[in-house]
């Protein structure tokens, strides 16, 4: 019965294989443990371009959002904002995901405010 020795030797050495690969992932985690590990980013990276659009199609009217628009001047300009240490990426998504006045006619989906955000990012100190 040769085919049953293949069967009883092959349960031996698949817990064999298994045992090395837990063995090895246990000594990464400890090797990881001691490396400085940096945290994923908070948001996905937002299309900076699709923020530019989005912002001179719907911010436009209250908000100066580039060097060649203007505005009624009733919010900050988005130089401003970008210039600002206090307007943090999250306090920006934070910001644009609840529905305030004036703007509470307007609901941005994250990928939205992510893509304003990054557009914002992108705008140079005075």
């Amino acid at each position: 019965m040769p085919g049953l020795k293949i069967k009883t030797f092959a349960l031996p050495r698949c817990i064999l294989i298994l045992v090395c690969f837990w063995l090895t992932a246990c000594s990464q985690d400890e090797n990881s443990e001691e490396e400085e590990v940096t945290p994923p980013p908070l948001t996905r990276m937002g299309d900076a371009l699709k923020g530019e659009r989005l912002s001179e199609a719907w911010c436009n009217s209250c908000h100066v959002v580039s060097e060649t628009t203007t505005a009624a001047d009733i919010g900050p300009s988005w130089q401003s904002i970008a210039n600002d240490p206090a307007k943090t990426d999250e306090y920006l998504n934070a910001f644009l995901a609840q529905p305030h006045w004036p703007m509470d006619h307007i609901q941005l989906s994250r990928e939205q405010i992510t893509d304003i955000v990054s557009y914002i990012r992108t705008l140079p100190s005075p």
